[in-house]
């Protein structure tokens, strides 16, 4: 289900579903549960289609299809985008005017220092009250958004970069960050800024930062996409290991998410093959697999 602020739409996907008996509220605990899993998308956090109280008279926890199968994903690039106060750089032209100002005689300067000094003040004041810029940051997402806590939530930065791109403008990312669509523009995050502010939101789980190649016939694109992804994988995996080892040793520290190892490679199933016995090969505790991007590819057999 998908919702947005101009209006609720749902889509549904090609998935395999339990028989009508695991379908049913009723059915014994003891029955296994098959093995997938229902991500429910909510652009803007919580928007007013889907408030908390609906959330719980549709998606009741109580019912052991939501409560086993149902995941809420929540992205980044839209709730966790917070202004930045301070100075501005001073341009060129103020910077000229600055050291032609100290080079003048003091009598010269005694007039325009009065300006100058209001000048400042302005520009202070200025800074308090208008950002200077933006970026990501982590706050309790059961308290921000008002997300009843007994609900499976998947914390991703963007559940598709290339639909979430501008006028078709292509993904832009070099091998230490990424830049995610904002309402507030193009933001660059690193995967040490995104796994703060993942620890911070309080997630249990979380997509693993992730490259995605705008074109899919780009082969080199793809294959970079890859690497990247594979790399920013390593990195949040060690990272996730040292706050373990600190609290190992006694340090009080927030409980590590389990991570969603994110699959890419657009039409290369070579590719995807390879996203995945990486992950495997890093011989740490995961969630699952996320297939991003998997609705791209235009061969439905292929899909």
């Amino acid at each position: 289900l998908s919702t947005s602020s101009s209006r609720p739409r749902a889509s549904y996907s090609r998935i395999c579903l339990p028989p009508k008996a695991a379908m049913s509220s009723s059915t014994t605990p003891e029955q296994s549960s098959p093995p997938f899993k229902l991500i429910l998308h909510c652009e803007d956090g919580s928007p007013p289609y889907l408030t908390p109280i609906l959330l719980a008279k549709n998606f009741p926890t109580t019912n052991r299809v939501v409560r086993d199968h149902l995941v809420l994903g929540i992205e980044v690039r839209n709730s966790f985008v917070s202004p930045v106060y301070g100075p501005r750089p001073s341009d060129r032209k103020n910077g000229r005017k600055k050291e032609k100002d100290e080079k003048s005689p003091p009598a010269s300067r005694q007039g325009s220092n009065i300006s100058n000094n209001d000048s400042a003040m302005s520009s202070v004041a200025c800074s308090i009250t208008k950002p200077t810029g933006y970026t990501f940051s982590g706050r309790p997402l059961f308290k921000h958004l008002g997300i009843p806590n007994d609900y499976d939530v998947m914390a991703c930065p963007s559940f598709d970069l290339i639909d979430n791109c501008v006028a078709d403008m292509p993904v832009a990312a070099t091998n230490a960050e990424t830049s995610l669509s904002t309402p507030r523009g193009y933001q660059r995050i690193t995967p040490e800024l995104y796994r703060d502010v993942v620890r911070k939101m309080e997630a249990p789980s979380f997509v693993g930062l992730y490259d995605q190649a705008s074109s899919v016939k780009n082969t080199k694109r793809a294959r970079r996409s890859v690497e990247r992804t594979k790399s920013w994988l390593r990195t949040t995996i060690s990272d996730n290991v040292t706050d373990k080892e600190e609290e190992v040793e006694g340090e009080k520290t927030d409980p590590c998410p389990k991570m969603w190892a994110p699959v890419v490679g657009e039409e290369d199933m070579v590719l995807r093959l390879e996203c995945i016995q990486h992950a495997i090969n890093q011989k740490a505790p995961l969630r699952g697999f996320a297939l991003i991007g998997i609705h791209h590819v235009g061969d439905r057999q292929a899909r």
